[in-house]
């Protein structure tokens, strides 16, 4: 018997679905069985649902991988973003990396999506590529041949003698949100911003005020999304209170990151 924790919202009503999987040692999943519960619900109650048996085999196709392994300057990875059965969508992040074409992948009939990741120098990622699978083609995987976003201030390392730091990122031709990210020392923060942004004083944080502790490292990051599907009002929110849309729905996904050091 497998136990299930529940990661969805806190009020639900519909069809829950599972699927089984199996990594493949030459890449990517094999995908196995699946199951449905057919309603299913979830509300201040608890769980409202029965058993899901697993016992419909998943119909599956090929699709054949084209990437250039070469076209990014630094490292590159490719995976399973995404895939979907019995209507429901499956993230495949977790799992599903295939290495370098030429590479044959199966996928469920009802689709899938596949990713390829360019890194950062320094290790981190730079910009996620993804593209509808074709069943029973070629499905072929590119990413900007150049870094298009990064981080301007502070320089990597830098020490800032304020508690409320400009942050400053190269604007990305095409973005339609930015998701900044701040951590370190106990403090958390995150905004939402239009696409004509290019930086963000610390001040405007807007979720309670609060000081950087000194002498602490700080982390943050910016996320461009390219067809994030946010509204005017939410990209104006001053407290950033939007939740990132789902990065494995996004076709060009590009990031940036950045570290500081707060005065002593």
């Amino acid at each position: 018997m497998w136990y299930l924790s529940w990661q969805g919202p806190w009020f639900y009503a519909g069809a829950l679905v599972g699927v089984l999987t199996k990594l493949r040692d030459e890449g990517g999943l094999d995908f196995l069985m699946a199951g449905t519960i057919d309603p299913f619900a979830i509300d201040a109650l608890g769980l409202h649902w029965g058993d899901l048996t697993l016992s419909t085999p998943v119909l599956t196709t090929i699709t054949d991988v084209s990437y250039d392994p070469d076209a990014y300057p630094f490292q590159v990875r490719a995976y399973l973003s995404n895939y979907k059965i019995m209507g429901a969508f499956f993230p495949g992040f977790v799992a599903g990396d295939f290495p370098a074409p030429p590479v044959s992948l199966p996928i469920p009939i009802e689709g899938a999506t596949l990713a390829l990741v360019g890194y950062h120098p320094d290790g981190a990622e730079a910009v996620v590529a993804r593209a509808e699978a074709d069943p029973g083609g070629v499905t072929y995987l590119e990413l900007p041949p150049t870094l298009l976003l990064d981080t301007v201030a502070p320089s990597p390392g830098q020490q800032v003698v304020t508690s409320m730091p400009t942050l400053e990122w190269t604007p990305l031709p095409g973005a339609t949100a930015y998701w900044v990210e701040l951590s370190g020392g106990g403090v958390y923060a995150r905004w939402l911003l239009p696409p004509t942004s290019t930086q963000l004083v610390v001040s405007d944080l807007g979720q309670g005020s609060f000081q950087l502790p000194p002498s602490t490292t700080i982390r943050w990051s910016v996320t461009a999304y390219t067809d994030s599907g946010y509204t005017a009002e939410e990209l104006t929110d001053p407290f950033g209170s939007g939740a990132p849309p789902p990065l494995w729905t996004q076709s060009i996904t590009h990031f940036a990151n950045g570290t500081f050091v707060t005065a002593p």
